[in-house]
Parts: structure tokens; C-alpha cells; sequence
């Protein structure tokens, strides 16, 4: 796979892999989704990184266009994922069909700062008073 068909946005991982990549200007498709009304901090920081690249950057933006169609997305993001998932992931079909048109490949990195910083995305809870039955909370004697 090279990394001049790829997606990037302004996370960690995405920032490591461009500053590392060294790319001709101009020859990756850098883009980042983003808000109707107001640009969020990895728009923002993916359209810094773009340019200190010497890349452009678009924003996919889920407003009108997305809105008008909201009943095709919600109707195919619960067929597609089986009812396993709610409408509320529909916004997620919508910008990637955006993204497709801009790269056919898209690479994104997770936990990036978990790896790399130590950060804990999921910190471990008690589980809530009353969820399981006391037999299934206590571990047999044999064991």
C-alpha cells in the first residue's frame, strides 16, 4: 500500500506517519471530517499538519447535503451492520462514501496516544451495585 492513496487527519498517529513519510507536495490526499458550523481541533490540526507537509487539505463535512439524505444512511447503516448498530452511525456511511471519492484507501491509526503516551482510553471501573447475580460475582471455591 503506499501512503500517497491514504486519509490522514490531525491525530498522533497521522502526524507521526507524515512527519516519518516526507512526501512530495501536493501528492497526499489529506482530508478530516468535520461539523456544519464550526471546524473541531482535528480539523484544525490536520490542516496544519497538511500545510507544514506541504499537502492540501479538504474538510468532509456532514451538513445539508448529509441531512437531506439522512433517511437513505440511517436505513443502510442499520441493514449493513445487521441491527447492530443505530442510526446514529449513519453519519459514519456518509463520510466515508465523501472520503472514497477523495482517496481509495483510507488508513487511520487508533490509540495512537495510548501507545505512544501511556494514556489509558479505557480505565477499568467497578461494575455497577446489583448488575450480576451474587453466584456469577464470586468465583467458585475450586477455582
Amino acid at each position: 500500500m503506499s501512503v500517497s492513496e491514504c486519509h490522514w487527519t490531525g491525530g498522533l498517529d497521522s502526524r507521526m506517519i507524515m512527519a516519518w513519510q516526507k512526501s512530495v507536495p501536493g501528492s497526499l490526499p489529506c482530508y478530516s471530517f468535520g461539523g456544519a458550523y464550526r471546524d473541531c481541533q482535528d480539523v484544525l490540526l490536520a490542516r496544519q499538519v497538511a500545510r507544514a507537509c506541504g499537502q492540501s487539505h479538504e474538510v468532509i463535512r456532514v451538513g445539508e447535503d448529509f441531512i437531506s439524505r439522512f433517511p437513505h444512511y440511517a436505513e443502510r447503516a442499520v441493514y449493513l451492520a445487521d441491527g447492530c448498530v443505530d442510526v446514529s452511525r449513519s453519519p459514519d456511511l456518509y463520510v466515508n462514501e465523501k472520503a472514497r471519492e477523495i482517496a481509495p484507501i483510507r488508513m487511520t491509526g487508533n490509540y495512537g496516544s495510548e501507545v505512544l503516551r501511556a494514556v489509558r482510553a479505557f480505565k477499568p471501573v467497578e461494575p455497577t451495585s446489583g448488575l450480576f447475580r451474587p453466584e456469577f460475582s464470586n468465583p467458585p471455591s475450586c477455582c
